[in-house]
């Protein structure tokens, strides 16, 4: 296996934390695709009881690739990018915000306690603090497990306990990078840059219209929490706090455009949560406009009969609730919009 999978093992088991391992495609057979390689090899993976140890040794050994189930209480934040990662990493580290940190090839993962602010597993998300992430949420996602077949993956950081995930990451909306580059805020934001006072300020108003718009739920005090983490983990070096809170202030003297929600309006629909669970996939549409999305390895399409079961197996997981037909009309209505206008399109061999 790895130092590092067998590090990660044992800090599961110190803590009494019950871990459920499933193969993922890896590089076995012909396979050389990255991305085909982070596959589960089992489609109900998430009702998976788990590997036994020789099971794990012997897929490893086939060159495949193990992947770990995130546990119930904890959240992963990926941040696929690697300077941003290594930037924020580094200043979760020296704020001693303790955390488990998992190099990856394209950038890494955060572990953290879960709580419960992300309701579900989304990905290319901006947070509150303005940069882009995707979320694992427990039983939902799973990660690759650094192993000896797994190139540039391994442990970065480890902590002996784990804190509760920091406001700075809590989800604001699905990111499209030609709608909202300018939302970003610059990692690192250095001393030479002028104007970083307002770039604070004008952060916090944004962030004062995001709590009008879509519900995060701040109060002045989770605003303020938010932004004293934006001028810790993106500064470089962090502004006086004194500054920081006082362009907290001017920002809640703002008035913001958006009206805020009634406490029915805070509720998301089942249509809106379809759509969230279907924007985990990758969308897309061929030559002849007709939409897929990605789905364990085969591309299906969004009308087909799979990909709706799919959908309300999903919702079922997370909600509890099986979806009426007009949700899921709307959801599959949104979803073949998003794969037409926003996916790509590829050529098919039928």
């Amino acid at each position: 296996m790895s130092k590092t999978y067998d590090a990660l093992q044992t800090w599961f088991e110190v803590h009494e934390v019950k871990t459920v391992f499933i193969k993922l495609k890896g590089f076995t057979g012909s396979n050389t695709d990255y991305q085909a390689a982070k596959i589960p090899i089992d489609k109900e993976w998430q009702l998976s009881q788990g590997l036994t140890e020789d099971a794990i040794r012997a897929w490893l050994a086939k060159g495949g690739w193990i992947g770990l189930v995130i546990p119930e209480g904890y959240i992963v934040v990926d941040i696929d990018d690697i300077s941003i990662f290594k930037h924020v990493q580094a200043r979760l580290q020296a704020q001693h915000i303790k955390h488990i940190a998992i190099k990856t090839p394209n950038g890494g993962q955060l572990f953290f306690k879960d709580t419960g602010k992300v309701k579900t597993q989304q990905a290319k998300t901006i947070t509150a603090a303005g940069i882009v992430c995707d979320y694992r949420l427990a039983g939902k996602g799973q990660i690759v497990m650094p192993t000896d077949n797994t190139d540039g993956r391994f442990i970065l950081h480890m902590d002996d306990t784990l804190d509760d995930m920091p406001s700075f990451f809590i989800p604001v909306m699905k990111y499209i990078p030609e709608k909202h580059e300018a939302l970003l805020l610059p990692v690192p934001i250095l001393e030479h840059i002028s104007g970083r006072d307002d770039t604070i300020f004008r952060h916090a108003c944004r962030l004062r219209e995001w709590d009008a718009r879509y519900s995060l739920k701040l109060s002045e005090d989770g605003l303020r929490e938010v932004m004293h983490q934006v001028n810790d983990f993106l500064c470089e070096p962090p502004l006086d706090e004194r500054i920081v809170d006082e362009k907290v202030k001017q920002a809640l003297a703002y008035p913001t455009a958006s009206k805020p929600k009634t406490e029915k309006e805070k509720q998301a629909t089942q249509a809106e949560l379809l759509i969230a669970i279907g924007e985990q996939l990758t969308l897309f549409h061929d030559d002849t406009g007709e939409a897929y999305a990605e789905l364990n390895g085969h591309n299906v399409k969004i009308r087909s009969s799979a990909f709706k079961q799919w959908l309300s197996r999903q919702l079922w997981l997370q909600e509890k609730k099986a979806p009426n037909s007009d949700s899921m009309n709307q959801a599959l209505n949104v979803l073949e919009a998003k794969a037409y206008f926003e996916g790509e399109q590829r050529l098919l061999h039928n």
